[in-house]
């Protein structure tokens, strides 16, 4: 519940997919028992959230065998990745597109390994990519959104 809780808290708006990335530790015959068990915990706590659920196997997780090279296992990562896959592509057609300043300028932020960054450093840095007050802004706030990383207006520092 905590990881959660987390992200409920600092990626509220992001997209959630939960893979259960051990499906083999799992007795054959209690599968279906924990699906079920789990899934209905799911939809409690996360009922009001931006989830991509499985329809395929009717559960708002993705069980997967990643240590077997079976049918079922390979059906299973396949399916994820495709789910993925639109997933993102529907995220990105509702953003648009992002300017490739953007993009730089994250990859340079990622790219100083620090843990918080003060948003005067911050505005120096996006300056050097020709990127105004308010083009730092909406950055900032489109990559909170998105859970990258935390910002909130009025704040002295970005947390990376």
């Amino acid at each position: 519940d905590f990881w959660l809780a987390a992200l409920l808290v600092h990626a509220k708006d992001a997209w959630l997919v939960i893979v259960g990335s051990h499906a083999d530790a799992i007795e054959e015959s209690m599968r279906q028992e924990v699906y079920d068990r789990l899934d209905f915990h799911l939809q409690k706590r996360l009922r009001h959230h931006n989830m991509l659920g499985n329809q395929e196997d009717g559960l708002l997780f993705f069980p997967v065998d990643n240590q077997q090279n079976t049918p079922e296992s390979l059906r299973s990562i396949q399916h994820l990745r495709r789910e993925v896959s639109a997933l993102a592509s529907k995220v990105a057609q509702e953003l648009g597109t992002i300017p490739t300043r953007w993009a730089h300028f994250f990859h340079r932020l990622e790219g100083l390994h620090e843990p918080c960054i003060a948003l005067d450093r911050c505005r120096t840095l996006a300056a050097e990519l020709d990127m105004d007050g308010q083009q730092l802004e909406l950055f900032l706030g489109l990559f909170h959104r998105l859970g990258q990383l935390l910002y909130f207006k009025g704040s002295p520092a970005v947390v990376l």
